[in-house]
């Protein structure tokens, strides 16, 4: 696929993968639109802004990479509850509102969705029971989406990374 005329929502670009990927993509002439961890800063993209930018460069939200994710440790019975919400907040409730607001302009488009989960959301080890969780909804998510989408010309993708800083 060409790159010219294609917009890509990457979310999680602080560091790690989301950078990476944001970094790639532009290098080969995407128009990416990174976005960091807190969707309620500022600086959040809306559905309308991302609109607005894809039609100021005439190009199409082709693809979201939904990529934020926070990782906890610890035994489930000792964790600290806020913390153990703000995995789940961020690595699925994050995916859905992401999804949720840009899938009318990625069905326009006939574009892909790109779920980063992680091989944890295959199996919980030791101290890792809710990071775990959180992935293994992200695997779930992208599965009961790829079936909804069916027929609709969007496909829908999971990436399954081992560990990476």
């Amino acid at each position: 696929l060409e790159a010219s005329g294609h917009s890509v929502l990457i979310t999680g670009c602080d560091s790690g993968f989301g950078y990476a990927t944001a970094i790639q993509l532009n290098d080969k002439g995407w128009h990416v639109l990174a976005t960091v961890l807190d969707y309620n800063s500022d600086g959040a993209l809306t559905y309308e802004s991302v609109v607005k930018e894809c039609e100021s460069r005439h190009s199409k939200l082709w693809s979201v990479v939904n990529n934020a994710g926070v990782y906890g440790c610890g035994e489930l019975e000792w964790g600290v509850m806020q913390h153990l919400e703000t995995i789940i907040q961020v690595n699925v409730l994050g995916y859905i509102r992401v999804l949720r607001q840009f899938l009318p302009l990625i069905r326009r488009s006939r574009g892909r969705i790109i779920n980063v989960s992680s091989v944890a959301s295959l199996f919980s080890a030791p101290g890792t029971t809710v990071y775990s969780l959180s992935k293994a909804a992200v695997s779930s998510l992208t599965d009961g989406l790829r079936r909804e989408l069916y027929n609709t010309g969007v496909d829908v993708i999971e990436i399954i990374p081992q560990a990476y800083k």
